[in-house]
Parts: C-alpha cells; sequence; structure tokens
C-alpha cells in the first residue's frame, strides 16, 4: 500500500534558505567540497564551511510560528559505514524581521567516518510559543527545514576504523609504526568489524603526521607507506587462503574478501587471484614492484 511521507506540523519551503556549497580546506586553500574525496587520509578531521542566509518572517509565517516561538539552525553529519553520529554546529536564530545570514564552521572526526558521511543541515524548532499556528509544530527537535549533501570517502583507510595506541600496552613492539589488526580466517567477515589499523601512540613521527590537519610532504609520504603496506598485507593474507583463489570465489559486499579482491583489481588489472598468487610465488619482486606503481608509493597525484 504507498505512503505519503509527510510531517504532520507545517513545514517551510525550500527556498527560505539561501546558501552555498560546503567548502573545505585542502594544504590551507579552500575548494567546494567534491562529492567524493579521492585518496581519503582517515587520521585527519574534515574541517567544513558554509554560508547560508534564513529568511526568517517567511519561516515563521510559512511554519505559523509566533515571534516568541525559538528555532535552531543544526549541523550534523552521520556515517553509515561507522555508525557514528555528531552535532558539528548549532545556533539559535534571534527573533529577527528580517533575513539573517548564518556561517557555519564544522569539524568532523575523521577517525570515526568509513565509506561515506552525510552532512546535514536543519532548521529545528527549539521552543514553541504561546501565539503559534494550532498546526505548527510543538516538540523540541521537529524539523522545519533540511538539507543533505552525501560525500563518498576512497581509499584503503575508508574501509576500517583507526586506533592510535601506545604499542607496548598491548604487547607490540615500541618502535614499530602501525599494526594492522584483524581476522585472516574469515575472508566474509564485515571489513569494518574486523580490520582495524592500529597507530603507535609512541612513535613521533606517526603521531606529528596524524594530528596535523594540512598534511606536509613528511605526513604524505607517511601514508602513502602505510597504505602500500596496509594493502600488501590484505592481499597477502587473502591469498595465503586457498577459498580465496578458487575459481570464481566471491565475497559478501564490503567484506574482507570484497576489500582485498577491490585491491587485487587496483594492483593487478584483469589478473585472477590465482594468476596474482602465483606472480607472487614465482616473481617476489616483481610483485612488489607493481605494488608500488599500482599505489602511488610516495606519489599520490601522478600526472597522467
Amino acid at each position: 500500500m504507498p505512503s505519503v511521507d509527510t510531517r504532520p506540523f507545517l513545514s517551510c519551503s525550500q527556498d527560505i534558505v539561501r546558501f552555498e556549497p560546503w567548502i573545505q580546506e585542502r594544504s590551507g586553500l579552500p575548494e567546494i567540497l567534491p562529492p567524493q574525496l579521492v585518496d581519503w587520509d582517515p587520521v585527519q578531521n574534515l574541517g567544513l564551511k558554509r554560508t547560508l542566509r534564513v529568511d526568517l518572517p517567511r519561516l515563521r509565517s510559512e511554519c505559523g510560528l509566533g515571534r516568541d516561538a525559538e528555532v535552531c539552525l543544526v549541523a550534523s553529519w552521520r556515517s553509515p559505514g561507522s555508525g557514528q553520529r555528531g552535532v558539528a554546529y548549532q545556533r539559535t536564530l534571534d527573533a529577527s524581521d528580517v533575513e539573517i545570514a548564518c556561517s557555519i564552521e564544522a569539524t568532523i572526526p575523521g577517525p570515526e567516518l568509513a565509506g561515506s558521511v552525510r552532512l546535514i543541515t536543519r532548521i529545528v524548532l527549539q521552543r514553541n510559543g504561546a501565539a503559534d499556528d494550532p498546526l505548527a509544530a510543538r516538540r523540541p527537535g521537529s524539523v522545519l527545514w533540511e538539507e543533505q549533501v552525501q560525500l563518498l570517502l576512497e581509499g584503503i583507510g575508508s574501509r576500517f576504523p583507526m586506533e592510535v595506541v601506545a604499542f607496548t600496552s598491548i604487547g607490540l613492539p615500541g618502535r614499530a609504526a602501525w599494526h594492522l589488526h584483524w581476522n585472516r580466517d574469515d575472508l566474509n567477515a564485515q571489513a569494518m568489524g574486523c580490520l582495524c589499523l592500529l597507530l603507535n601512540k609512541s612513535h613521533r613521527r606517526i603521531t606529528i603526521a596524524a594530528s596535523r590537519t594540512a598534511p606536509d610532504a613528511e605526513a604524505k609520504a607517511i601514508w602513502s607507506a602505510i597504505n602500500l603496506g596496509v594493502a600488501r598485507e590484505i592481499i597477502s593474507g587473502a591469498l595465503a587462503e586457498p577459498t580465496f583463489v578458487e575459481p570464481g570465489a566471491t565475497f559478501d559486499d564490503n567484506s574482507v574478501g570484497d576489500v582485498a579482491l577491490t585491491l587485487i583489481a587496483r594492483g593487478f588489472p584483469g589478473a585472477t587471484p590465482a594468476a596474482v598468487l602465483d606472480r607472487q610465488r614465482t616473481a617476489p619482486d616483481r610483485f612488489e614492484c607493481e605494488l608500488q606503481a599500482a599505489f602511488n608509493l610516495f606519489d599520490p597525484a601522478p600526472e597522467p
């Protein structure tokens, strides 16, 4: 039976708000946020900005709100891949009789994202007023206006969580830089649930690279080496499982096996897992060299 998705209270037209696109800073320079972040660095927070103008008189009129009602502008985020969400910005809008400008500055924690992130901008009811229309929203948090943007995150780090930890506290060598914690035995396990990249809190250069909001040349080189190392470990670990190299083997979407197949397709286009395994065994030097080329070691943006 068909259903109609409508709110049980008055809401406003989309053109009540005039908004600019989200802006991000990359290497200190502002640019319009693309629909997809390629080679995304998951340890870096997303710093976003946007400006919008709200026609408050029209909003109150169309939503049936009196002057004593309070509304709030909220910018929030949700990452389906990690299951995390949060509020990045919140501002109560004054009871003005004119259009007002709002500048949003939001910081979204990179380590809590995976796969994609949805940016949600809303105007919600904060407190209803005595002079409101009988059909006006009355419950705090009721959404009066909403706009959403979906951002895809691409790169090895977008597929599973990261954690910064002192290696000696978990029995790992104190001078090591990173460690991929995962279960090699179940290739159908969801990558988000069993893959975790651990970064050594006691490693000075790693912690510096992880904390830079605008990565310098050294930080980019470090992450380039980590990306290659993680890809190598996942590919090699999967190739060691007989079921992975069986002809026609398939794996659940976003599973460990699915991630391994994606990495193999990038490193060895057109080759079957069995062929890649043979190459690894018979020509390990060539295997390593091809991985370096495929994952752009130390050169994340090569010239075409």
